[in-house]
């Protein structure tokens, strides 16, 4: 174990099971400041006794990547709960911003999400390019939106898929 080496990599995990990032090294506080994964409030944590006695018990680890366990399930929002509304979607339940999950959504289910919403989220761009068909998706629900946000796609399962926490309040349906 070298701790000086681990407090160089990105992920903090605590009881093998909660993940944090790690976001510096504070020498004048003697600490690790760190938040829920996907962003959010920074905690800190400082690097004494008790903390060094987890560390090298392995309560405390350090690593440079998460497990990636999608599930697929209802989301909503907090207006929508009340009318019963919801968009299925994929979701790392260890990824959360500020506590919210940040879901995955497709390109149709993008689609219903601006349908429902009473401002528009996304704008979609459907083109062909060079013989191939190219979607864009950007997030314009913002402070400027002459400076809209570009979401990337991924595969998810094999499914394209675009990151749609951006800073909302998704929750998980019951």
């Amino acid at each position: 174990m070298n701790l000086i080496k681990d407090l160089k990599k990105s992920y903090m995990v605590i009881g093998g099971k909660d993940y944090y990032e790690l976001s510096k090294f504070d020498r004048g506080y003697d600490g690790i400041e760190y938040c829920t994964l996907g962003g959010g409030l920074i905690k800190r944590i400082k690097i004494n006794d008790a903390f060094m006695d987890d560390y090298e018990s392995g309560k405390i680890k350090f690593t440079n990547s998460i497990p990636e366990h999608y599930i697929y399930g209802k989301i909503t929002l907090d207006d929508w709960r009340e009318q019963k509304k919801y968009v299925m979607g994929y979701y790392n339940p260890i990824v959360r911003w500020n506590g919210w999950i940040n879901p995955y959504f497709t390109w149709d289910a993008c689609k219903y999400i601006d349908e429902q919403s009473t401002t528009p989220l996304f704008r979609f761009y459907d083109e062909t390019v060079n013989g191939k068909q190219v979607k864009t998706l950007e997030y314009c629900y913002r402070y400027d939106d002459s400076a809209p946000y570009e979401i990337p796609s991924q595969k998810i399962n094999g499914i394209e898929v675009y990151d749609c926490g951006l800073g909302i309040c998704w929750e998980l349906y019951k």
